[in-house]
């Protein structure tokens, strides 16, 4: 029967475009006349692909409907239902466009979304107290100088983290030297005043 028959216009080894205006570049073109509808199949396009030298099953088959172009009319025919979908038009368009997609492993161009371009914020780094770094300085210094006093008094109260960590005795290396210094001063009054007191003995 006439109206059963059409024929298949395949374009192979090619690549698809991006959109918009998607093209099928680097292709070769092999036709197949006199194909039956009654019988045809994706298992038929798969011996077809198998004659013009394609083993590779991971292979995808379009079609594109006639009177359209690639970016409205490439229709995927992967089952039997695409398959009676194509038919549907043979009775009036004897030949049928189909593409094969060699690189299935990549999302298809013609059925992604487009692409939004903008700007991307940087992701926000975790906030670590609050305040200016000017505020958080500040408040550093004043920790330290509230720890010095600490150091420096009789050690009752809560010790800073400095003491705590030179040990239980809340004492470091530079309150030892100005210990130090403080009794050579006192020795040295000392000393002055037993020279007074010899000083008045002889002359009394």
């Amino acid at each position: 029967d006439f109206l059963s028959v059409f024929c298949l216009k395949i374009n192979h080894g090619g690549t698809f475009t991006t959109l918009p205006k998607i093209r099928y570049k680097g292709s070769k073109v092999n036709w197949v006349d006199d194909i039956d509808s009654d019988i045809f199949s994706i298992v038929e396009v798969t011996s077809m692909m198998k004659e013009l030298g394609y083993e590779n099953p991971c292979m995808a088959y379009y079609y594109k409907k006639p009177n359209t172009d690639l970016d409205n009319g490439l229709t995927e025919l992967a089952v039997d239902k695409d398959v009676c979908e194509m038919l549907m038009y043979v009775d009036k368009f004897k030949v049928i466009e189909l593409y094969i997609d060699h690189y299935v492993n990549k999302k298809h161009v013609f059925i992604q979304e487009p692409l939004v371009l903008g700007t991307t914020s940087e992701p926000n780094e975790p906030d670590i107290g609050s305040g200016s770094e000017s505020e958080v300085d500040e408040r550093s210094r004043q920790s330290s100088r509230n720890g010095s006093r600490s150091e420096n008094g009789s050690g009752s109260g809560s010790s800073s983290d400095s003491g705590s960590e030179n040990g239980s005795d809340g004492s470091s290396g530079s309150d030892s030297e100005d210990s130090d210094y403080f009794m050579n001063e006192e020795n040295l009054i000392d000393d002055v005043v037993k020279e007074n007191e010899v000083f008045d003995l002889q002359e009394g």
